[in-house]
């Protein structure tokens, strides 16, 4: 690079091209990017970003309520009760969130795409 051999590259200066899939095979290539172009996607991509976007929902509402529920060193009743109130209502959406992920698990093609279930223990104590 400091000698300058890179600089008269093709596409220099440019954005990258990162919508092709390179697993995609070639055969469904021009369907995807038709679809995709028109706002679809295949159903367990969708499902995935919308579990995705459910698990930061349940995680950014139970740091929320650690933070309101731990400002002193010892909480008072009102806190430690709203935080097993927090907790059961995490561990709740986790239970519905990994039976979704298992029926996502099942869609998907490959385990490379598989997402892990949500340990709802290990995540309360970790805030903990």
């Amino acid at each position: 690079m400091q000698e300058g051999v890179f600089d008269n590259l093709p596409g220099k200066g440019k954005p990258l091209r990162l919508d092709d899939n390179p697993h995609e095979p070639e055969a469904w290539r021009l369907a995807h990017k038709i679809l995709c172009d028109h706002g679809y996607t295949l159903p367990w991509i969708d499902e995935r970003k919308q579990i995705e976007e459910a698990i930061e929902a349940a995680f950014k509402t139970l740091a929320q309520a650690h933070r309101e529920t731990h400002r002193a060193k010892e909480p008072d009743v009102w806190a430690q009760a709203e935080w097993r109130r927090a907790t059961n209502a995490f561990a709740t959406a986790a239970k519905k969130l990994n039976q979704r992920i298992r029926d996502y698990n099942l869609q998907a093609p490959s385990l490379t795409f598989h997402r892990a279930l949500i340990d709802a223990e290990k995540e309360i104590a970790r805030l903990s």
